[in-house]
């Protein structure tokens, strides 16, 4: 008489397929849920002034100093502004004309 391998196969397979690790429950966050000093109602940080971020008046003071004095900061605003004007002067329906006479001596 031979005995078949299958049903060692079968119950091997099915003993590996047994989990014995306990379910895992994810530990709490040692952080605050929200952020001190603001409240849940609070829809987007974006809408926040700047000047709200900083407790610190001397930090306040130093980061409106550097907000005055940069220099890139104008560079881009201008930038921005030239580009406009460009982009306005070459959409305009009625270019202007040269209204002198050509061979004006």
């Amino acid at each position: 008489m031979r005995l078949s391998p299958l049903p060692l196969v079968l119950v091997m397979a099915l003993a590996g397929c047994v989990n014995l690790a306990p379910d895992y429950q994810r530990p709490a966050a040692p952080v605050a849920e929200q952020w001190p000093g603001t409240t849940a109602s609070s829809s987007n940080s974006a809408d926040i002034a700047w000047q709200a971020l900083f407790v610190d008046a001397r930090l306040r003071d130093t980061v409106a100093l550097a907000l005055a004095n940069n220099r890139d900061l104008r560079v881009a605003a201008l930038n921005v502004r030239s580009t406009v004007s460009s982009v306005r002067r070459c959409s305009h329906p009625f270019p202007p004309r040269q209204m002198a006479p050509a061979n004006a001596a």
